[in-house]
This record gives structure tokens, C-alpha cells and sequence, in this order.
């Protein structure tokens, strides 16, 4: 697929910091500064060059399994349209010495959320600057989260139009248990795409985004396919691949084998976090997932065995660990485990996310230490507010800030608004105005109490 040609964009007027920006986490707030409290829980300050560079030599050192991997890759990159750069990134990453950065999302309707390309963007622009300031062959990758079931999550999308967002719901996502990169679009995406109404000057996306998003395409086919339009030269990875999770047996394995060292690992490191920050996620025994007739089910461990949620089945350790080397495509990881199955797979010398993933990264230093694996560097994605001219011009007038349009609580920029333009003596009539009206309210406490002392 021929990527439209990009459209125009405005410059970047004004940067703010991240306190400024948004209501963030004390933990991410402190990552993005790198405070010295928060350096126990990764693998190094992404600011620092040198710990960028040493990431890259840790991941370039690993003995990953890096021949079948790139034939896979390579071989799953025709599925999104020919790039033959995509192809080429995935060849690469067999070559010793090569490393990744990676990313990833789930494969939300239409691209899912903005901050998708925001972390794609940020994946392709890092690997640039690490192959260039180390000489080593850098890959961007973005992981498909194609086997998670919770389609409702991923079956709508939002968009502005004459100053209102509108949301677009795609039909029959309630009730879903299969992996979502296996569900096909039905009819209705075909009104959706029609819904969109782009402006005439934007028909070539148009045109992209109905080649993607088609009746019977599967969610991960449709957002593989726009994101190559979007994004050319990004390799793209599905781990809905027999051949991906048959390179994950002994991992798995490990999993049905070890599970309780595991969850002491991290309880541990949560334990830890909690002491002054917050745990973005819970610690599972196991870590694992089980395609069982169709649905994704949770593995549950009671100590003497596991059992698979919502179904009578249970498995010992070792049948776990043999069903694991017969079948490992019925394997999935949970979000605690799948960034180490990636990591498994692939030379990570750094991965792009955003504020919840660099908060549950906090807690997996010892899910990569269990699994042998060196924990990458975790980069935060680009983040980036869209303002119009007009809207920002306003502020200026007013000497309000972006971050102060909180859409949770409008009546504090309408507050805001009006106190910065009230004139200095209608505040002050106002503040004797409520001053007597306290007074006469403290008169009339006494006789109020006489009646009934609850009254107060």
C-alpha cells in the first residue's frame, strides 16, 4: 500500500512540563525526572546517553533466537502491505549484534487512541538516534496486542468534529472471549469509515483508511494495515503466530514450573513500590493465559496445581509444562508477563511507553531476573496536546495555560476565567458580601443549637 502524501502540520508552539501538563502519577512524574527514588525499580535514566548505550550493549550481547525470529517477522510483514524497509528491519534483527526498540498497543478501532502514533513515532525516531550514536543495527517494532479478548475496550473511537468529540461504536463486542486480533470487522465498519466525513483535501487517507478497516478483515489485519500506511519502514509483530509462540516454549514452561518464585519476585517489588508510590497492576501466579475452545481463560494457581478459570479443568505443574511443549500457540501471556515474552523474542534495548506502562515496569524487574533476561530501558512516548489557534490565542488573553481546560472539571476554568478578568473592586465587594453573610449566619447558630444541638 502507497502511504497517502502527509498532510501539513502546524509547529509545536510550546512545550510544557509534565506537572503542567495533565493530572500525572507521582511515580511517573518522578520517572520523567529520573528522582533518585525511583532509580531502584528500572534499568537506568533513559536521558542519559550512556545508559541508553549500555542498554543497547546488553541487548545486542543477548542470545536470542534471532534467525527464526527475523524469518517469521519478515514473513508476517507481507501481511500488512508490501514495505520492502519493514521487511528489510525484520531480516535485520537476525544479524548478530542487532538490537530493537519496541512498542505496542492494542489494535484498536481506526488506530485506537492518538498516543498510538505518538509511541510508534517516538520507537521510530529512537532507534535512529541509538543506531547512529552507538553504530549498531536498531530496529523499531510495535507489538500488536492481538490476543487480548476485552473487545468492548477496542471497538470504538473517538474524533472532533466542529468542536465536539463524537464516538464511533462498532456492534457486538459485548460478551467476547476469543483474542481480539482473531475477530473479523462485520458490515457496519463499512458506515463507521463513511461516518469519518474527511475534508475533500484528506480523500487519500480516506482511501487508506477503507483499505484497512474492510468487512472480514480481523482487528489486527485492519490496524496492521493502517499503521503501514501511517508509518512505512515500522516493523510490525503479531504474536498470534504458532511459529512466535513456539520459540516461547521453554518460557512457558518456566512459567508452569516456577510460577511461585515468580509471584514472590514481584509481590516483593510491589511491597517495595508501595512504600511510596502506587502498583499499577496485580501480581498473578502464573502469568498465563489458555486458548481453550475458543475463549482466552485466566490460569489460576491454588499452590498444589492450576485451574483454568470458568472451567472444570486443571492441570498439575508438569502437565502444564508438557501441554506447553506440545501446544505452546494455546499460550498468552498476561500484561505482567508479556513484556518479557517480547523481550524473550526480541534484543530490547529499550521500550517506548506511556505513564501506566512505565508504572507497571516499576514492578517487573524481578518477572526479568526470573526469566533471565536483562530489564530494558523504559523510554515515555512523546505526548502532545492539540490546540487551535484560536482556543490558544484566547488563553493568552486571559493568561490561562493549556493545562488549565480540565473537560472533568470545567467550572474550575470558568472560575479561573473570571477571577483573572474580574475588576479589583467588584472582588472586593464580593468578599464583604460573603463576610456579612457569614456574620449572619454566626447569629443565628445560637438560637438553632437551642432547638436541637445537631442542628449546627
Amino acid at each position: 500500500m502507497t502511504p497517502p502524501a502527509a498532510l501539513p502540520l502546524p509547529p509545536i508552539v510550546r512545550r510544557l512540563p509534565y506537572e503542567q501538563a495533565g493530572a500525572y502519577a507521582p511515580l511517573f512524574l518522578d520517572y520523567a525526572r529520573y528522582a533518585p527514588g525511583i532509580a531502584p525499580f528500572f534499568a537506568g535514566d533513559y536521558r542519559d546517553p550512556a545508559a541508553l548505550a549500555a542498554a543497547v550493549g546488553r541487548a545486542a550481547a543477548r542470545t536470542a533466537p534471532r534467525a527464526a525470529l527475523a524469518e517469521r517477522l519478515a514473513g508476517q510483514q507481507a501481511r500488512w502491505g508490501a514495505d520492502p524497509a519493514a521487511e528489510a528491519g525484520a531480516r535485520a534483527l537476525g544479524a548478530p549484534g542487532s538490537v530493537a526498540v519496541v512498542t505496542g498497543q492494542q489494535v484498536g478501532l481506526f488506530g485506537g487512541p492518538v498516543f498510538t502514533l505518538y509511541k510508534a513515532i517516538t520507537a521510530i525516531k529512537l532507534a535512529r538516534r541509538l543506531s547512529e550514536t552507538t553504530g549498531a543495527a536498531v530496529t523499531p517494532v510495535f507489538w500488536l496486542q492481538s490476543e487480548d479478548h476485552d473487545l468492548a475496550e477496542i471497538s470504538e473511537a473517538a474524533y472532533q468534529e466542529e468542536g465536539a468529540v463524537r464516538t464511533l461504536r462498532m456492534s457486538g463486542a459485548a460478551g467476547n472471549t476469543a483474542p481480539v486480533g482473531r475477530v473479523a470487522l462485520g458490515p457496519d465498519v463499512e458506515r463507521l469509515v463513511a461516518e469519518l466525513a474527511p475534508p475533500a483535501e484528506q480523500a487519500a487517507w480516506a482511501a487508506a483508511l477503507r483499505a484497512a478497516y474492510r468487512p472480514g478483515a480481523t482487528f489486527a489485519e485492519a490496524f496492521g494495515r493502517w499503521l503501514r500506511a501511517l508509518l512505512p519502514g515500522l516493523v510490525l509483530m503479531d504474536p498470534l503466530d504458532a511459529g512466535l509462540k513456539a520459540l516461547c516454549t521453554p518460557l512457558f514452561q518456566r512459567a508452569a514450573l516456577h510460577s511461585a518464585a515468580l509471584q514472590e519476585g514481584m509481590a516483593a517489588a510491589t511491597r517495595r513500590l508501595e512504600q511510596t508510590y502506587h502498583a499499577q497492576v496485580n501480581v498473578r501466579t502464573t502469568g498465563l493465559f489458555l486458548f481453550h475452545e475458543g475463549a482466552r481463560r485466566l490460569l489460576e494457581s491454588d499452590g498444589a496445581g492450576f485451574a483454568l478459570r470458568g472451567t472444570a479443568v486443571r492441570y498439575t505443574p508438569a502437565e502444564l509444562a508438557a501441554l506447553a511443549a506440545e501446544q505452546p500457540e494455546r499460550f498468552s501471556p498476561n500484561v505482567a508477563l508479556r513484556p518479557v515474552m517480547q523481550d524473550w523474542l526480541l534484543p530490547t534495548a529499550a521500550y517506548v511507553g506511556g505513564p501506566g506502562e512505565i508504572a507497571y515496569f516499576a514492578q517487573l524487574g524481578p518477572a526479568f531476573a526470573w526469566a533471565g533476561l536483562p530489564m530494558p530501558i523504559v523510554y515515555p512516548r512523546a505526548s502532545a496536546a492539540v490546540v487551535e489557534p484560536r482556543i490558544l490565542r484566547l488563553l493568552d488573553r486571559y493568561g490561562l495555560a493549556p493545562a488549565d481546560l480540565d473537560p472533568a472539571d470545567p467550572r474550575r476554568f470558568l472560575s479561573r476565567l473570571v477571577q483573572a478578568q474580574m475588576p479589583p473592586e467588584v472582588g472586593a465587594a464580593f468578599a464583604e458580601a460573603r463576610e456579612r453573610l457569614a456574620a449572619a449566619v454566626r447569629g443565628l447558630l445560637p438560637a438553632v443549637e437551642g432547638i436541637d444541638p445537631g442542628l449546627g
